[in-house]
């Protein structure tokens, strides 16, 4: 009987493994080996080097990340490392998100995050500033964050 979702680790991370390896392959994004980016996350490249995924980064599920502009424009985007990047959230092109944020769920990213921020809503505002996250954004100090890290390879 399958009582955790961490059960299935042996099927989850080579699936990252395949995810990541795909849209570095067919969209020239550039994404570190231990980011891991939802298998229902959606990227509108513009060509290679666009897109940028820091170190121990997680987008979650829903999540689009859009590096052209209509007029085909490519405005790249970069984000840092430890973020969160809630499901359902949009990126937009052109913004850089600093080292170790986290951006709420269903937010759309207009402008620049500045490292170490909670962002949320529509356009996404920084609510919180001078947080330090963990792994896959975890925040530090919260009870509960300091146990063992299911996607920890």
């Amino acid at each position: 009987m399958l009582r955790s979702l961490d059960q299935l680790d042996f099927l989850r991370l080579p699936l990252y493994a395949l995810r990541r390896w795909w849209l570095q392959r067919r969209y020239g994004i550039v994404i570190h080996p231990s980011a891991r980016i939802s298998l229902q996350g959606k990227v509108i490249s513009g060509g290679p080097g666009c897109i940028l995924v820091g170190r121990d980064t997680m987008i979650a599920f829903k999540t689009l990340l859009v590096a052209r502009e209509g007029q085909g424009f490519v405005r790249p985007i970069m984000i840092g490392e430890r973020c969160l990047i809630g499901g359902g959230a949009m990126i937009l092109p052109g913004v850089t998100i600093g080292d170790g944020c986290v951006i709420g769920a269903g937010a759309v990213v207009a402008d620049d995050v500045p490292p170490g921020c909670i962002a949320v809503g529509n356009p996404a505002r920084v609510v919180r500033r001078g947080i330090e996250t963990a792994r896959f954004g975890r925040l530090q100090g919260v009870i509960g964050n300091e146990g063992r890290d299911p996607l920890a390879q």
